[in-house]
């Protein structure tokens, strides 16, 4: 199976490449594709390395780069994470702990929408602060997962209905 967010657009050979991957490897659980964004920025140079050193060396990954698993490994960590925001890491942390996950370079191209919106610097340090914060109070599972849900759009509607003018 494999797991990419909507905004994403998949290379016509990442199936086979991770079909291969998985063939190779047969004790791996799992893995993730590479990224990189749609236009092709510094800022955003920046993140697509970032995820990458963040993949290859801690063995985790988000859903913009792709995620692939078997359906076994899934089984055994307990299904896909049902959760509003954060499910991309969960799934990461559960998939690790179950087994080798390999790193494939390339694969998807995502829209840096999102990334382009406001601060750039602000954007990085609200998903590293919600990706720490969803990682120290990883127990609360859901509960920790919907209060950052909360906030995070919440304070995204705010800012938009600021930016439009709208006041309600």
């Amino acid at each position: 199976m494999l797991v990419l967010h909507a905004d994403s657009e998949i290379a016509p050979d990442t199936a086979d490449r991770v079909l291969a991957a998985l063939n190779a490897r047969p004790q791996a659980v799992g893995g993730a594709v590479g990224q990189r964004f749609d236009l092709g920025t510094l800022n955003l140079c920046v993140i697509e390395c970032l995820n990458e050193v963040k993949s290859v060396l801690l063995g985790l990954s988000f859903g913009d780069q792709g995620q692939f698993f078997r359906r076994a490994a899934i089984v055994v960590t307990g299904g896909f994470p049902n959760l509003p925001l954060m499910e991309d890491v969960e799934l990461s942390l559960r998939l690790r702990a179950a087994g080798p996950m390999p790193y494939l370079g390339g694969g998807l191209v995502c829209s840096g929408r999102r990334w382009r919106k406001g601060s750039w610097l602000k954007c990085c340090i609200t998903v590293v602060y919600m990706t720490a914060i969803y990682r120290l109070r990883r127990r609360e599972g859901a509960k920790i997962a919907d209060i950052l849900y909360r906030r995070y759009y919440s304070s995204a509607a705010l800012k938009a209905e600021r930016c439009s003018g709208f006041r309600g």
